[in-house]
């Protein structure tokens, strides 16, 4: 069941600090309380996910292909930006540092 806006507004208002206000979110709003908890970058998904996908495509475009250099290189890049992309659209908690 999704919190009204008015009652998120009330929820805001009745907050005495951040994580009072994070506290009381989990219970009623577990949106709310998500967006305002942060994660360190080492624990993203973001990370590890363009880690993962240099290698295989790397090796893939390689190995598996068998392409030239220029063209293993054009392709990854292609597929790491891309990667990047679709991780960073998925990923909902903001950053707040590299291990917290």
């Amino acid at each position: 069941m999704a919190i009204s806006p008015t009652g998120r507004d009330q929820l805001i208002k009745d907050a005495q600090s951040l994580p009072d206000l994070v506290a009381r979110a989990q219970a009623l709003d577990p949106d709310l309380a998500k967006a305002l908890t942060s994660k360190a970058l080492i624990y993203s998904k973001t990370i590890w996910g363009n880690a993962v996908a240099l290698i295989v495509s790397w090796a893939v475009t390689k190995y598996a292909l068998g392409w030239d250099a220029d063209t293993c290189a054009l392709v990854t890049g292609l597929i790491v930006m891309g990667v990047t992309g679709v991780l960073r659209y998925l990923t909902s908690q903001p950053i707040s540092g590299v291990l917290k």
